[in-house]
């Protein structure tokens, strides 16, 4: 015969209910207040005496799986609000959101995934996806993280470092791993972390994050555009040793206008004159030799054209000690001078008169 002893501390010994209810044990009822139980239970207060499961509800963080009075607790990314038996009443969390432990009380213990964050300022509010650009590397209510300037992510819901890729005009560093405008000269049109391309030969950018090859132009100043996407040297340039070279002094460079780069070369002023400045782009820019002086306008003009000689001589009694195209210098009276001459001393007098200092 079992002993009042052998009921729990919950329960007591019930002679007139042997072999009936569980073994005669009762359950206790305490002035009208529900009396906890083991395992997250207590009874209920309606003044129902006896351990019959219907008289045990669980606590918010738990339910009765089984036919027992065992109450367990509600399953990862469930939450129950309130006390009761069923197990319907663990609510799942809203969508894209998880518990960190079983038997959780609130909706508030369901937080966003790891690439969403709460969608307004409560965390009642619905979870959405981190937008292009931004990632959230673990579960939780924070905003998603903004990647490093120059770069962005492929996809929404990004949840790690890593799929911040390069922006167009953007590469990553190998070694640094930090998103880097491309260089003068370069260009980079897609997103992603391939390196920049360079321009093509005598190409560059006017600044550097170039995002298309379009934004390769001809290499100012030294080169112009002379076709599709072709350079050739500027009018004070020449073409050696593969690139365009500024024009020598004593040398006129036209530039290549519409010929090929190889023919582009460095062409010395029509005879008797020379040019005193490098970069000289025009037969223009040639200067009469010491003892010579330029046509006149009109007539220069006609003779460029033909390739004439442009620079004449001094006539007799004149000369000239400067290259430039101004007009001779007259000896002076009762003196002479041979055409061409170059220098005052080149003037002598005549036959009957002395020079004086």
């Amino acid at each position: 015969e079992r002993c009042t002893e052998d009921c729990d501390v919950f329960s007591f010994f019930s002679e007139e209910n042997r072999g009936r209810i569980n073994n005669y044990c009762y359950t206790r009822y305490v002035s009208g207040t529900p009396k906890i139980m083991p395992n997250g239970g207590f009874v209920d207060s309606n003044g129902n005496i006896g351990i019959d499961k219907t008289y045990v509800q669980c606590t918010s963080l738990a339910v009765n799986t089984v036919e027992t009075t065992t109450c367990e607790p509600c399953a990862l990314n469930t939450f129950k609000e309130g006390a009761g038996n069923p197990a319907s009443l663990c609510v799942g969390c809203k969508d894209h959101s998880a518990t960190i432990n079983t038997g959780s009380a609130s909706p508030n213990e369901c937080l966003c995934l790891k690439g969403f964050q709460v969608s307004g300022g409560s965390n009642d509010d619905s979870c959405e996806q981190c937008p292009q650009g931004q990632y959230k590397i673990a579960n939780g209510n924070s905003a998603c993280q903004t990647c490093p300037a120059g770069s962005t992510t492929i996809d929404m819901q990004a949840f790690d470092t890593t799929h911040c890729v390069a922006l167009p005009g953007f590469s990553k560093h190998a070694e640094t791993s930090l998103f880097t405008a491309c260089p003068k000269g370069f260009y980079k049109a897609s997103t992603g972390n391939e390196a920049c391309q360079a321009c093509s030969a005598h190409h560059t950018t006017t600044d550097t994050g170039a995002q298309s090859v379009s934004d390769c132009e001809c290499e100012s100043p030294k080169y112009v555009t002379t076709g599709s996407n072709v350079c050739g040297c500027s009018p004070g340039y020449y073409f050696t040793n593969d690139a365009c070279e500024l024009c020598e002094v004593g040398m006129i460079c036209i530039g290549s206008g519409t010929r090929t780069l190889a023919v582009t070369v460095a062409t010395t002023c029509l005879a008797h004159s020379t040019v005193q400045i490098q970069g000289a782009s025009s037969i223009a820019d040639c200067e009469c030799e010491p003892g010579y002086y330029p046509v006149a306008e009109s007539e220069r003009r006609r003779l460029l054209l033909t390739g004439s000689e442009v620079c004449t001589q001094c006539p007799f009694d004149t000369y000239k000690q400067t290259i430039s195209n101004g007009a001779c210098t007259t000896c002076g009276t009762n003196a002479f001078s041979e055409a061409g001459s170059d220098e005052l001393s080149d003037c002598k007098c005549d036959i009957d008169h002395y020079g004086v200092n």
